[in-house]
């Protein structure tokens, strides 16, 4: 495949055949190297979904926020007011973080603060 661009960085891609029936003559050749640095698109990084990072133990959970993953807190915490002392949590974006009684409240008050910050406007 050959690489074009015009003056504006509009990405042009043409195969060997259709160079040679003149296509992009009127473009600037570029390398596949230079095609992937102008096409690149920062990925859009969503802590909502994708997550934030919270240490429990020495050891790093990215947790999402979102309304299935606040409704499986509210199961967590009744769980252990009916006794139960740990348990692994389930996260929506795959993430599974065993955590205690203990724990829990800590971890479950970083949570309610993070989630909240997403519906508070200013």
């Amino acid at each position: 495949m050959n690489f074009f661009k015009d003056k504006n960085n509009k990405i042009f891609a043409y195969d060997d055949g259709q160079v040679a029936q003149g296509y992009g003559k009127d473009l600037t050749s570029i390398t596949e190297a230079e095609m992937r640095t102008l096409t690149y698109v920062e990925p859009v990084i969503n802590p909502k979904v994708d997550g934030e990072i919270y240490t429990l133990n020495s050891v790093d959970y990215l947790v999402p926020f979102m309304k299935d993953d606040a409704d499986g807190l509210v199961q967590v915490n009744a769980a252990f007011e009916l006794g139960i002392t740990d348990t692994v949590i389930y996260f929506t974006n795959g993430t599974k973080m065993p955590i205690t009684a203990t724990d829990f409240q800590d971890f479950a008050v970083w949570f309610v603060n993070k989630r909240n910050a997403f519906f508070t406007l200013g």
